[in-house]
């Protein structure tokens, strides 16, 4: 039997009491092939996370920390620093922005929706390249992006971005 941990921080006041089932799955989920997710270069589970009698977040949010094992849960030599997080809900994904990586564990922020299938990996650029935050500040500093993740090093020029949750002050986009 293999162990996947699932961290839940609720951020806030008020909600319901209940309780929240987690069942990690060991492929892929279903509909991948519609998330952001570079399919090549993730982790093959999804994790399936439900709400159970009166639970309810109210006016909260959390915070979820996803565990797997590497290298056995990660396909195509990816890149666990660039991971992000995608919310499968009502039929559509939704990207997160981690706001942390370790070589087994990725942290998103902010989730406001309890019910759905979450996924990991790196985020699929459609052969582009892609910068991430590194720190906040203005846009025009290539000290503040990376191509490599949200732990890179630093970049100097500039195309399109994921930015890290909780890197701020861009302050503008440069033109082309």
């Amino acid at each position: 039997l293999e162990f996947r941990r699932v961290l839940f921080r609720s951020n806030g006041t008020g909600g319901t009491a209940g309780f929240v089932g987690v069942i990690a799955t060991g492929n892929d989920h279903a509909n991948i092939t519609s998330s952001t997710l570079d399919t090549a270069k993730n982790v093959q589970r999804y994790w399936n996370i439900n709400p159970y009698g009166s639970f309810a977040l109210g006016t909260r949010d959390y915070d979820l920390q996803l565990t797997f094992l590497n290298p056995d849960d990660i396909r195509g030599g990816a890149n666990t620093a660039s991971f992000v997080m995608d919310q499968y809900y009502s039929s559509s994904w939704t990207e997160f922005a981690a706001s942390a990586t370790t070589s087994t564990t990725t942290t998103a922020d902010n989730f406001t929706t309890m019910d759905g299938e979450f996924a990991v990996g790196e985020p699929d650029v459609g052969g582009g390249d892609v910068f991430y935050s590194i720190a906040s500040g203005n846009w025009n500093d290539g000290n503040n992006w990376s191509y490599t993740g949200y732990g890179g090093a630093a970049a100097l020029d500039r195309k399109s971005t994921r930015l890290n949750s909780s890197h701020t002050d861009i302050s503008r986009m440069p033109s082309s």
